[in-house]
Parts: structure tokens; C-alpha cells; sequence
């Protein structure tokens, strides 16, 4: 039975748990929340975050740490365990272990340290939290196993609500038909990138618009020209369809013969595509990124022969 002060005391760390999954943005926050409050309400000496390998993926049994707050090393026993493989820890299930207990080859496989024990509470299918307790086996009363059942519940909504507006904020920026950024996500980059321009960073924007040719259709031809212009954009460059016929690659730190190399590729991999290069620096006439772009859009562009 709880004393008035000790219910008082679980209210408010029951009410800064809901507070903090609430007002997390990302997974990290969520899993620091997570670990926080499973040491926090529970007594563990370590929370840590673990994930499991996708069915198609042959480690399907392996669990690999996806946070690990400070302070975590300490737990020499997890330490000892998790450096048995490269990948982290394996659990090999059982001959006839059924699919409705997809954490328990783990569990197992933790169970046997010594000194301390292990409680976990799976978020989802894949990822579980696992409170490790230092000195001895624990053992949850009654009340325990509910505040851990409500730590597991409110993590798991709150990264499932993560993730999904991670999905809408990236379908927002991604062109539907090709896969490749849109004209809002060009609209952004640039917008980030044109000041740092100005202060002498190379930036180039090439505006390319690949043919159509007889009995072609369009969308097919840009779903094409996608497909063929993605391997030749670098990770830090940003490949977008700024509409139907006409896609735009923003080249950062690349100047010169840079840009010249990339355009000769462009031309041998869309022959007869228009082309043009526009660059922050040659044009000083622009003051916004808006108007580099629309300078660079408003130009004829000069068909590339091959």
C-alpha cells in the first residue's frame, strides 16, 4: 500500500513520463525517455534500447543496441555478453519457438547473468527496452509490472507518432512519381544553401530537361531520366523533379571542371536533354535563392549533344 507522500511522489514522475514521450521529436528522444524513466520508476541500474535484424536478414535473432545512455558501460555483465559477436547479442531461438514470442531467445540468452538480472518490455516487433539490475535478480511486485506496462505502452505510441510524421514530412518532400526531391525540398535546400553561397561556398544549379521522344510519354520519360541521373549525384548534392519535363541538380562545393565533368555525364546519360548551369557566384545579380533558381529556369536551355 502506497503512503500518501510515495503516491504523491509516482504521480508526478507518472505525469513528467506521459509529459516526456509527449513533447519527444525523434526516436532518440523517445528511447531517452524510455531509458530515463525505466531507471527512474523501476530501480534498474541501466536502461538500454535494443533492436532486432529484419526477418529477411539472416542475424533475424541478433539485438543490437540502438541507445545506450551515458553510464551504461558499467554493466559489465550486458558488456561481456553483448562482445561475443561483432554484431551484438545473439539469441538463437529454439527448434519450434512460436513467432508470438519474439523477444524470448533473448531473454534467455540474458537471463543467466551473473551477478544481476535483466526485465524487458518490448516497444514493437522489433526494438525492446531491457532494464538491467546490477546486484541481483529482480523481482517486480505487482505494482512494478503495471508502471512497466505503461512504460512500454506510452513509448511505443509515442515512437509509432514519431515515425509517422517522419514518413509525412518526408513524403512532402519527395516527388511521388520519380522517388527524387521535389520543388519544395529544392525550395529548402536552397534556401539553407544560397547564403553560404554568397560567402563563398561554390553552389551550382543545373536545370536539366531530358527529350521526349515520338510516342513517348512523358512521365515515363521522367521517371527514366530519374533512374539514369540518381548515380551520378553525390550524397551531398540534391537530385529534385521541379515539375513535369524539367529536373534540377543543386551542386554543393563542386565548381569548375567539377560541374563540366557532371555535366558531360548527364549529357551521355540523357542524350538530347536540355542543359543548363547557373552558379551563385557567376550570377551576383541574384540576392535570394529564389531568384537563382528562377534565373536559372527562365534561361533557354541549350540541347546536349552526345
Amino acid at each position: 500500500m502506497l503512503t500518501g507522500p510515495m503516491r504523491d511522489e509516482l504521480s508526478i514522475e507518472l505525469l513528467e513520463l506521459a509529459d516526456d514521450f509527449a513533447r519527444a521529436a525523434s526516436e532518440s528522444a523517445v528511447w531517452a525517455a524510455a531509458t530515463l524513466h525505466g531507471r527512474v520508476l523501476l530501480g534498474a541500474d541501466c536502461a538500454l534500447v535494443l533492436r532486432r535484424g529484419v526477418a529477411t536478414d539472416p542475424d533475424y535473432t541478433a539485438f543490437s543496441p540502438v541507445f545506450v545512455p551515458a553510464g551504461a558501460g558499467h554493466v559489465s555483465g550486458f558488456q561481456a555478453v553483448a562482445s561475443l559477436t561483432g554484431r551484438g547479442l545473439v539469441a538463437a531461438p529454439p527448434p519450434g519457438t512460436p513467432g508470438a514470442a519474439p523477444f524470448r531467445p533473448l531473454f534467455e540468452a540474458v537471463s543467466g547473468l551473473a551477478p544481476g538480472g535483466v526485465v524487458y518490455a518490448p516497444l514493437n516487433l522489433q526494438e525492446v527496452l531491457l532494464l538491467i539490475y546490477r546486484d541481483e535478480q529482480p523481482r517486480l511486485e505487482r505494482l512494478g509490472w503495471v508502471l512497466l506496462d505503461a512504460l512500454s505502452v506510452q513509448a511505443s505510441a509515442a515512437l509509432e507518432r514519431v515515425r509517422a510524421v517522419e514518413r509525412v514530412a518526408e513524403l512532402s518532400l519527395r516527388d511521388v512519381l520519380t522517388g527524387v526531391g521535389n520543388r519544395r525540398l529544392l525550395e529548402v535546400v536552397l534556401e539553407r544553401s544560397f547564403p553560404r553561397a554568397l560567402r563563398g561556398e561554390a553552389l551550382a544549379v543545373v536545370v536539366i530537361r531530358p527529350a521526349v521522344g515520338a510516342g513517348e510519354h512523358p512521365e515515363g520519360v521522367d521517371v527514366m531520366a530519374a533512374r539514369r541521373l540518381q548515380p551520378h549525384v553525390r550524397e551531398s548534392d540534391v537530385l529534385a523533379r521541379f515539375s513535369e519535363g524539367v529536373f534540377v541538380v543543386v551542386l554543393h562545393g563542386c565548381e569548375g571542371s567539377g560541374v563540366e565533368l557532371f555535366v558531360k555525364r548527364v549529357s551521355a546519360e540523357l542524350p538530347g536533354a536540355g542543359l543548363r548551369v547557373v552558379t551563385a557566384q557567376a550570377d551576383s545579380r541574384c540576392e535570394t535563392a529564389g531568384e537563382l533558381l528562377a534565373t536559372a529556369l527562365a534561361q533557354p536551355l541549350p540541347v546536349s549533344s552526345h
